[in-house]
């Protein structure tokens, strides 16, 4: 998946100009599920949009279209006087029956307070700066897991 990050008191106003969402209106680590329009309301797209506060967006769309989709993003933040940024870190989907049960474990948040869509940063098994979203798109209840680029699937299993 492409992550990316957009910055700048224009964040939200880059970001709406370009998907579907009501950016604006998102509580800070929510986020919601949009697509990336043309100017003919045509779907570019499907992505998540994560407001992090008023002047930072985490945004999560697809690998295949990485190419198009940071294009649609470069523009938009252009015009809008806005800092974009690509997120090295790895995505991993942690989804079912136990996925709560398993996180937990490793964190002193209590994920039974993280709701669907929203999110946070923190530590998961001794590994800092991992950006936490309940979501996912296979039914089941889960997490989203941005671990930063760097720890190979060895050092967090470890953990």
């Amino acid at each position: 998946m492409l992550q990316t990050q957009i910055k700048g008191p224009n964040a939200i106003a880059a970001m709406e100009s370009v998907c579907t969402a009501d950016v604006g209106g998102l509580v800070p680590n929510s986020g919601c599920l949009s697509l990336f329009t043309n100017k003919k309301g045509g779907i570019y797209d499907d992505l998540i949009v994560n407001k992090i506060d008023d002047e930072q967006l985490y945004i999560v769309s697809n690998a295949s279209m990485e190419d198009q989709d940071f294009g649609i993003l470069t523009e938009a933040t252009q015009k809008h006087n806005s800092t974009l940024e690509k997120i090295n870190a790895s995505l991993i989907a942690v989804q079912g029956p136990k996925a709560v049960q398993i996180l937990q474990a490793g964190t002193g948040v209590d994920l039974s307070q993280v709701f669907f869509m929203e999110g946070r940063k923190l530590s998961l098994f001794g590994i800092e700066n991992i950006r936490l979203t309940r979501c996912g798109y296979t039914g089941e209840d889960g997490f989203e897991l941005s671990i930063p680029s760097g720890l190979s699937l060895k050092s967090f299993s470890e953990n």
